[in-house]
């Protein structure tokens, strides 16, 4: 079984290198009008956006996507400080390029009535303070364990939330939704800590800091919504040594939260099909069923997930499910690795996954690639999003754009569900599961 490489987040810093540097640094107050201090997800349709597009809405606004996800190397961000910040007597540097991306990108989306959701990645950029002691015997990971062992951690992680926080809850725009890390369950390469802390350490040491994010983000902004992120192995892991399952590290994060108090944190996952290279979302076959024995979590068995967070040990403080977003997917349209796939299967992939989305009132945003990686196509043979492009210069729409822009047109509708079931060999909206 092939490894889910959450292909959107392989390298933050190549992602801050390619994005456009979109203005300074601003000095004045630049508050936002009133709107944007409410959320704007007002549709579940989202979209993983392509650095390099990120000043283009045009795209944006012909998929008519209400949400984006957008990475945020906090590791990068505290790299080659130079904008000053004091927190609690302390006084902290933070990269004045970085921070003007975020101040531009943010209220452009907003005022485009785009709900933005930042993800925090725990990058290692020079300084060690961020990653966690258990996590510094190796260099060679994506992203690194949160440092909640030590003061000066705890610390600079506060500070950090706080400046984000105060800074895009309504004066540099406002970012509805925050995800803490990145497929935390895989330890090895987005989640690093060694192994001998095992998985009670790991989940009790991210669940702190859930936790501290959770703090800090709603006290700024009571609105916001702040999620744990996972991959798609459920029951089971391809490989236990480096992964654990998504199952047991919600099960047991949730039973140290419950310990030190529960919080309405909510659950982001990465559903991609099983096996990756196999495109045809509504087949979940035998790796995907849906039962909670389900080795994998994908579009065709999501219900897996939001069944098991519906047991009253993972309800929030109000008794009510946690929100779910499916916050990075994909389906390629490229023949990989002997599976089958082309323009067409890929439009139907993507059809199918947007309206289990939409019938599962528990998920709260489903959000599609943009656009291939030139060289995920060479490397993985993986080409899932709705546009392609060899150069990032000139970019092609493909069929999956056109069905994905259409499907929640009153107008279009019926006509992309009929193209889709066509596809498929049978009506599509027969294989939906309705939660």
């Amino acid at each position: 079984m092939i490894k889910l490489r959450s292909f959107g987040k392989k390298i933050a810093a190549a992602l801050l290198a390619a994005a456009i540097i979109l203005a300074p640094v601003m000095t004045g107050a630049g508050s936002m009008k009133a709107e944007a201090a409410g959320r704007l997800d007002t549709s579940k349709k989202g979209l993983l956006l392509e650095s390099t597009l990120a000043g283009n809405t045009n795209y944006l606004k012909e998929l008519g996507v209400k949400q984006v996800t957008y990475n945020l190397p906090i590791g990068t961000l505290c790299a080659n400080g130079d904008y000053p910040y004091t927190y609690k007597g302390k006084k902290y540097y933070f990269n004045r390029g970085i921070i003007g991306q975020y101040d531009a990108l943010v209220p452009m989306l907003n005022k485009n009535g785009i709900s933005v959701t930042l993800i925090l990645l725990n990058n290692w950029a020079g300084d060690a303070t961020l990653i966690h002691p258990l996590s510094r015997d190796y260099t060679g990971a994506n992203y690194y364990a949160f440092n909640t062992s030590e003061q000066a951690g705890m610390d600079k992680l506060e500070a950090v939330a706080q400046f984000l926080a105060g800074r895009y809850s309504g004066q540099y725009g406002t970012v509805d939704n925050w995800i803490v890390g990145n497929e935390v369950n895989a330890r090895l390469e987005w989640n690093y800590m060694t192994a001998g802390a095992g998985l009670t350490v790991a989940a009790q040491e991210y669940a702190k800091a859930l936790r501290l994010f959770y703090s800090v983000m709603t006290s700024h902004n009571p609105n916001a919504r702040v999620y744990a992120c996972i991959d798609h192995e459920w029951a089971s892991s391809d490989n236990a040594a480096a992964h654990y399952s998504g199952k047991q590290f919600l099960t047991a994060m949730q039973a140290y939260i419950t310990q030190t108090g529960n919080f309405n944190y909510g659950v982001a996952v990465h559903p991609y099909n099983a096996p990756l290279y196999k495109a045809q979302s509504w087949d979940g076959g035998s790796l995907a069923p849906r039962n909670q024995n389900a080795r994998f979590v994908t579009m065709a068995n999501i219900s897996v997930l939001t069944d098991f967070i519906q047991q009253k040990a993972f309800l929030q403080t109000d008794g009510q499910v946690r929100s779910v977003l499916c916050s990075e997917l994909g389906y390629t349209s490229y023949p990989f690795g002997g599976y089958v796939s082309d323009y067409n299967i890929q439009y139907a992939a993507y059809v199918f996954g947007y309206l289990q989305a939409q019938n599962n009132q528990y998920i709260d945003g489903f959000f599609a690639r943009e656009c291939d990686s030139p060289q995920e196509v060479a490397i993985d043979g993986m080409a899932s999003g709705l546009l392609t492009t060899t150069d990032y210069k000139t970019f092609t729409k493909k069929p999956a754009y056109t069905a994905y822009a259409n499907i929640d047109n009153p107008n279009q509708r019926q006509a992309v569900i009929n193209n889709a079931s066509a596809i498929v060999g049978t009506d599509i909206t027969s294989l939906i599961e309705s939660r």
